[in-house]
């Protein structure tokens, strides 16, 4: 073996182990996962720990309770954020009065975020989860928004981007640029280029990069955000460096079964995110999530 062939392999091995390093010493914050009835919270908890997430934000769906997270946010307030659900009959259904519920929880000063608020969803029969399509045109959407800017609460929404939906979308985050939004799974699992010009557009948007990991399934696959070999795909890659602070990193845990393979997932989305530049990845990993908590306004009283 040549000289300059050993130390391109050294050099090789060197990156490896630092990438390996990296990824280890990244303090994750979970920005989306859920709840739900039949799951054992405490062993959420548990999940979280083995690989070192510092904190979750859960969200309430298939019968899971608001009040279910607030109590495990009171036994572990540093590393339970609690959030408004929105995967029930009071937004799948549109009834107005959902929001009545909402904003009285959001008055309360108990709750933090809102989410997952779906508009365009395919249907994932493993999760026994339907499709639905809901407009971004109807009026239930712009008095969430709303709140989110009179709250200071951010709000994760699932919204599959594609021709003949996204321009629906911008019309309704121009309704209220102040919104703290989180589009959940990469901008919709947008192309990159979509992603790039909304997130130029609205600085109060932020991406999340929940479901990530190469060995998920949805009810229809596209524009992957992290490749088979466990890098960035370099689209999203040049996507997330131009806008540091506008990723959060997330899980999108459902189910037991989806906890049961929790820590896995940590690690691949870890070793996903120690290819970017050291200070990206941390906002990536954590600040950007606590950036977004740090901008809520506080309990209102009721007047």
């Amino acid at each position: 073996m040549g000289a300059g062939v050993h130390a391109l392999l050294v050099g090789i091995l060197l990156a490896t182990f630092a990438g390996a390093a990296g990824a280890a010493e990244l303090q994750l914050f979970d920005a989306h996962s859920h709840s739900a009835r039949g799951l054992n919270l405490e062993e959420v908890i548990a999940r979280m720990d083995t690989p070192g997430v510092k904190k979750i934000v859960l969200f309430a769906r298939r019968q899971g309770t608001d009040e279910e997270i607030l109590e495990l946010h009171a036994r572990h307030p540093e590393r339970v954020v609690p959030a408004i659900g929105f995967q029930n009959p009071g937004w799948l259904k549109q009834l107005p009065a959902f929001l009545d519920e909402v904003e009285a929880k959001l008055k309360s000063g108990r709750f933090r975020w809102m989410g997952e608020l779906l508009l365009r969803h395919y249907g994932v029969p493993e999760l026994k989860a339907a499709d639905y399509d809901i407009s971004p045109e109807r009026g239930l959407l712009k008095r969430v928004l709303d709140l989110s800017a009179q709250y200071g609460v951010p709000l994760t929404i699932h919204h599959e981007a594609e021709p003949g939906n996204v321009e629906a979308f911008r019309g309704a985050l121009s309704g209220n640029p102040d919104a703290l939004v989180v589009w959940a799974h990469w901008c919709g699992r947008s192309i990159p280029e979509v992603a790039r010009a909304f997130l130029r557009e609205f600085p109060n948007l932020s991406c999340d990069l929940g479901a990530s990991d190469p060995g998920r399934r949805y009810g229809r696959e596209k524009n992957p955000l992290i490749g088979k070999t466990g890098t960035l795909e370099p689209g999203w890659k040049a996507v997330i460096e131009a806008f540091p602070e506008r990723f959060l990193a997330a899980i999108d845990a459902v189910d037991p079964g989806h906890y049961a393979q929790y820590a896995e997932w940590v690690r691949v989305l870890r070793t996903a995110l120690a290819g970017l530049p050291p200070d990206v990845s941390r906002r990536v990993a954590s600040e950007n999530a606590e950036r977004l908590l740090a901008r809520w306004k506080g309990a209102r009283t009721t007047r």
